[in-house]
Formats: structure tokens, C-alpha cells, sequence
């Protein structure tokens, strides 16, 4: 049993899928609850949840390492009314200030996420709590798993899970935050999912190499983007400008014949992202760009 530090437990979907994403500011991914908290403190993790209020309890005297010390349980409630997590400290006296953890709600459907952003920073977007298509990425600075979170979303399988890391503009400055969402069985387009601050554990990163470089590309290549997508070709990003000299030329000779959107050495001239089931070999390219990722997005 952990003491001292608190435990962020998801609670998206029913009891027998509980999990711990976080000890204090360090990320466990979907750990076992029953291998992390003692099976005579569970009740009080359930309490919290099913009342939806903090429980305290001062615990018995025994031979676990908990014994006499006192349990704190804190829900973290969704827009609707329903606890998506439980923060649990067991400890000696009142417990350190817990780590900022938001809820959220997603329809893969319609694209429409809800959050309160002030829980995980007072000074974040206040008064915003919708965000829609694109407007997601509107404050993020680095998502390499972007890509395989959006696959999930639109499969929109029953009993799905998602859990990673995202770097996030804020007023204080760059923040990592755990993401961790899952959907219900019976509405598998409905999903439910955490945000959790853990930047004094992990690091936030900058943007990639590739992402600075196609930003670069795009600020010089002024004028209306053009998304288009081609079921067996993926998701084509162009300019919506007509260039000139890429016109079909005929075959003559040994002469190759030039299309559009292709170079003068044949290379294809803009980047294509290939939205499908398979992880892509080199994600940092692909995934070149905060802009690329909310297109994705938008047109799914």
C-alpha cells in the first residue's frame, strides 16, 4: 500500500474497470487498483464515488503499513453529474495540496469536448468549457500520439481505453498532462476521460523538429488550406492554389510524365497523412504539427 502520496483512481466505467493512472505526479498506466490499494481501504474509494462528496476515516490500528493513519477520498466529478475519478491519500495528519486533475467529456460524433480547464489552472481559458473539431488543439504544443487517439475515437469500439501524454500551452507556461479516456459499451461514441497535471514528473517537450519545420513551411506558403480525403490515400493537406508549371504534360520519349503536387525530381510536394488502423513508422513526420493533427480531427 502507498502512503504519503496521493493516488489518482479512474473510475469511467463500472467498479470492475477501475484503475490507478497516477501515484502523486508520476503516471502508472491503468495499474491494477486491487494490486495498489489494500482491499480494506477499497470501501472508501467507493464511498467517495457513490456519494459523490469527500470521505474521511480515521483507520484501525493493525498490521498493514496504513494502520492508524488517516484516508482522505476526493471525487472528481464529469459535467453530468458523474464521478470519472477519486483521488486517495492515506497518510499521518492533513494531506499536501492533491495535483490538478479536470474531467472531461467527449462525442466522437459530433467532436464536441467538454472540460473545465480552471480545475487544472485557474488562469487557463476561463469561462470556456466546449471546444469543437479543431478548437481541441487550440492550446496544445505537442501530441506525437495524436494520431492513434483519433483512430480510437472514430472506431468507437465498446469498451475502448486511450491513456497518454499531451503538452499543453498555459499562462504559467508549458504543462504535461495524462490523458486518459474511455467509452461505455452501449454508447461507444460517448467517452469519458481525465486530464491530469503531471509536469513535476514528466517534463513537457517543445515541438518536434518536423512540426517547427512544416509551421515554417506553412507561415511562408500563405493562403486558404485545402482538406480533402482520399479513402485509400489518406488525408491530402494542400494549398488551395493553383501552381503553376504542374500541368499534365504528355508523354514523350523517356520523358516522365509530371502530375500535380509532384516536384521537378518526382517527389510528391505535399505531405499526406495516412489516417489508418496500422501506427505509423516514423510518427514524428507525420504527425508534423499541431495544425495537422486538428485537421485530422475536423474532417474525420
Amino acid at each position: 500500500m502507498i502512503i504519503e502520496q496521493w493516488l489518482l483512481i479512474e473510475t469511467l466505467d463500472g467498479p470492475g474497470t477501475w484503475s490507478v493512472l497516477a501515484v502523486g505526479t508520476a503516471p502508472r498506466r491503468w495499474k491494477s487498483l486491487a494490486r495498489t490499494v489494500s482491499a480494506r481501504l477499497r470501501p472508501i474509494v467507493a464511498a467517495a464515488h457513490d456519494c459523490r462528496e469527500p470521505v474521511a476515516r480515521d483507520l484501525p490500528r493493525s498490521r498493514h503499513p496504513w494502520s492508524s493513519r488517516h484516508a482522505r477520498a476526493i471525487p472528481v466529478l464529469g459535467a453530468d453529474g458523474r464521478v470519472y475519478g477519486v483521488r486517495f491519500w492515506v497518510g499521518t495528519g492533513e494531506p499536501p495540496e492533491p495535483p490538478r486533475v479536470s474531467s472531461f467529456r467527449l462525442d466522437s460524433r459530433t467532436r464536441r469536448i467538454e472540460v473545465d480547464a480552471t480545475a487544472l489552472d485557474p488562469t487557463f481559458d476561463p469561462g470556456r468549457t466546449v471546444w469543437i473539431g479543431a478548437e481541441t488543439f487550440e492550446h496544445v504544443e505537442r501530441f506525437d500520439q495524436a494520431l492513434d487517439l483519433v483512430a480510437i475515437l472514430l472506431r468507437a469500439e465498446p469498451g475502448s481505453r486511450w491513456l497518454g501524454e499531451i503538452t499543453v500551452r498555459t499562462p504559467a507556461g508549458l504543462r504535461t498532462l495524462l490523458l486518459a479516456v474511455r467509452n461505455g459499451i452501449d454508447s461507444p461514441h460517448e467517452w469519458r476521460g481525465l486530464l491530469a497535471d503531471v509536469t513535476d514528473s514528466v517534463p513537457p517537450l517543445g515541438k518536434s523538429f518536423e512540426a517547427t519545420t512544416v509551421d515554417a513551411l506553412v507561415n511562408t506558403n500563405p493562403g486558404p488550406r485545402r482538406l480533402r480525403h482520399r479513402p485509400r490515400r489518406g488525408l491530402h493537406i494542400g494549398s488551395g492554389q493553383k501552381h503553376a508549371g504542374n500541368k499534365k504534360t504528355k508523354h514523350t520519349g523517356n520523358k516522365k510524365t509530371k502530375h500535380a503536387g509532384m516536384t521537378d525530381d518526382g517527389r510528391a510536394s505535399r505531405p499526406v497523412l495516412r489516417r489508418s488502423g496500422a501506427r505509423p513508422r516514423r510518427s514524428g513526420m507525420l504527425l508534423a504539427g499541431t495544425y495537422v493533427q486538428a485537421a485530422a480531427w475536423a474532417v474525420a
